[in-house]
This record gives C-alpha cells, sequence and structure tokens, in this order.
C-alpha cells in the first residue's frame, strides 16, 4: 500500500462481486476460464537454444516445478535469503 504510482494509474472498473457470490461460484465449480492459462510463456519469445535462467521464487513453488516441465526446471537450492533458486532452459 501507499505506492504513489498507484493513485496516478487509470482505474478499470469492474463489476461488484459479492463474498458470497464468489464462494457459491467456486464451491459449484462455475469460475470463468483462467486468462492466464491461455497466455503464452513470455520465455518462449527468445529464439535462441541452449539459454537458460535462474528463477528466485518461495520455497512453496517447489511443489509446483511439474508445471515447468517444458523448461527442463533443476533446483539449485536455497540462495540463503529464503528464496529457492530453480534453472530454466529456455
Amino acid at each position: 500500500g501507499h505506492f504513489p504510482h498507484a493513485t496516478t494509474s487509470d482505474l478499470i472498473s469492474l463489476p461488484p462481486l459479492s463474498i458470497k457470490d464468489l464462494v457459491q461460484d467456486y464451491l459449484a465449480q462455475h469460475l470463468p476460464p483462467d486468462p492466464i492459462a491461455t497466455q503464452p510463456y513470455p520465455f518462449s519469445l527468445m529464439p535462441q537454444r541452449g539459454v537458460t535462467t535462474i528463477l528466485r521464487t518461495g520455497p512453496g513453488a517447489l511443489k509446483y516445478l511439474d508445471e515447468l516441465h517444458r523448461f527442463d526446471p533443476v533446483s539449485l537450492g536455497s540462495d540463503g535469503l529464503g528464496f529457492e533458486r530453480i534453472r530454466l532452459t529456455l
């Protein structure tokens, strides 16, 4: 909170949603499609083969490594600041 740039940004008009309706839709599995699921991977824009990067993320992300299988993820352990390092092949 209290980020000065957030107050100068354009507002996005969204319909009001009640917590009751959100929970009800969630439990009934009447959720809209995940818009991120159909987006291209930003790393796929790299044309060079064999390019790698190190992803720093929270330790809870390790249980989702299988979702990154296309990038051949390799856990490199903690960086000492509490972040896990994962090498991805782009």
